[in-house]
């Protein structure tokens, strides 16, 4: 299983992990979307500030899991959070 994705080339590319690191003040957040060994994928935030009060939510499609990714990520614009970085992150094999 695997996510797919364009890059800024508008090439597809299949990944297994993408990430969005969020910045508002001095604190950080990470929002990702990830396939698991399962055959689930899921839509995590991390609030880096506070270690271990991730929110994690799975979903049987990579569809579904991308669509909330993005709702969360235009919920986190709307209240001031920055984008510091973000895209497909290498699998490691």
């Amino acid at each position: 299983m695997a996510i797919f994705t364009r890059t800024s080339t508008n090439e597809v590319r299949e990944v297994e992990w993408l990430h969005w690191l969020f910045i508002r003040g001095n604190q950080a957040l990470s929002c990702d979307v990830d396939v698991r060994g399962d055959g689930f994928y899921a839509v995590s935030l991390f609030p880096l500030w506070r270690a271990g009060e991730a929110t994690i939510e799975t979903f049987t499609r990579p569809g579904e899991a991308l669509r909330r990714h993005s709702e969360i990520t235009d919920y986190l614009h709307a209240s001031g959070w920055l984008l510091a970085e973000g895209g497909p992150v290498a699998s490691f094999s």
